[in-house]
């Protein structure tokens, strides 16, 4: 886990490279420290950012806490997978594919976090990711 106090630069964070600071900022990839970071601040703004794709920041920046959730855990069972919010969506894909599990290999290299491809119910060429999830 990265944290820092003082104001933090959110440009590298975003695929455009753009944005001002955000007045408290946190990295992590697990869950556990995710969660642990929220019990331990109390801000009135708390701010989600995965990789960044496709993501305005104003130069003015985000007041409150800003949290990067990237990377995490995946695992198999049988006819599923279960994935953290912070991995890298093609990777969910390519091990998908790997494993021989269908339904969303059309989806693939299109950027981003799954917690963000579940936000915005990523699709193409007729497959959407709304159509296979069964729980978030």
């Amino acid at each position: 886990m990265v944290k820092t106090k003082t104001l933090h630069s959110l440009a590298p964070y975003t695929s455009f490279g753009v944005g001002g600071s955000a007045e408290e900022f946190y990295e992590t990839s697990s869950v556990e420290s995710l969660l642990e970071i929220l019990r331990q601040n109390n801000f009135s703004q708390v701010w989600m950012l995965g990789y960044g794709s496709n993501t305005l920041i104003s130069d003015k920046g985000l007041p409150g806490l800003t949290v990067s959730l990237r990377g995490g855990e995946m695992t198999f069972d049988k006819d599923s997978i279960i994935v953290d919010a912070g991995v890298w969506w093609d990777n969910v894909v390519k091990a998908s594919v790997d494993k021989g599990l269908w339904g969303i290999e059309m989806l693939s290299e299109i950027p981003g976090s799954v917690g963000a491809a579940l936000v915005i119910n990523i699709a193409a060429y007729g497959q959407t990711i709304g159509q296979t999830v069964k729980w978030v």
